[in-house]
């Protein structure tokens, strides 16, 4: 398939056809490396089509080393025939070493406006995942316990020494949970936050307005 005719191309509605509909996350985009190699453990393509005519695409991947269980998010998507309709899912994945695969929906307001990952990585026997879909920011745990949680946060968010600190538009403290628990802390000024490096980048300007 010609990436100009796919729905969906790296868990965002095909830009060349449809206009770009998340905000861009902070952290880093999905490690291409990770997905391919996380590809080979399942079995499976990346991108394939399967027979029901769904794009299904592995946006993102984390490996636990010690046991390549894979946790993954995929997203499958295909146009409704006779109508201009699509057909969107995305789901995180956790494929333990016995071959067992597990899936739930992410927390979205509507998939097909995507879901734009920023950070995914194990931590101890534990996935953490953060994502942006189009209204909300989402941190999700998942791996020793099941089903994942999901807890909203702010786009606005940093990592530092197993604590992830956010921070709202004019918010004059800073929120943060531990990881991998997602247990909450009380909350610290912003001095407090840039001195422990948990003072998010502001990208946008927002502190200066």
């Amino acid at each position: 398939m010609d990436d100009s005719e796919r729905t969906f191309m790296g868990g965002i509605r095909n830009p060349e056809r449809f206009g770009f509909s998340v905000r861009a996350s902070l952290g880093s985009a999905p490690d291409q490396s990770v997905i391919d190699r996380a590809a080979v453990l399942l079995g499976r393509d990346a991108f394939f089509v399967d027979k029901k005519g769904y794009e299904c695409e592995l946006i993102a991947a984390a490996i636990h080393e010690p046991t390549n269980r894979v946790a993954y998010v995929e997203s499958r998507a295909r146009e409704r025939r006779w109508t201009s309709m699509i057909d969107v899912s995305i789901k995180v994945h956790l494929r333990e070493a016995d071959g067992k695969d597990r899936s739930v929906d992410i927390e979205s307001y509507n998939p097909f406006f995507g879901c734009d990952v920023g950070f995914f990585e194990w931590l101890g026997e534990t996935a953490v995942l953060i994502y942006a879909e189009k209204h909300d920011t989402y941190v999700c745990a998942f791996g020793s316990e099941w089903p994942p949680r999901f807890i909203e946060i702010e786009n606005r968010w940093v990592i530092n020494e197993g604590v992830l600190g956010y921070l709202g538009y004019k918010q004059k403290q800073v929120q943060r949970l531990t990881l991998p628990e997602l247990s909450q802390l009380e909350p610290v000024s912003l001095d407090e936050a840039k001195a422990a490096g948990l003072l998010p980048v502001d990208r946008y300007g927002l502190d200066e307005k």
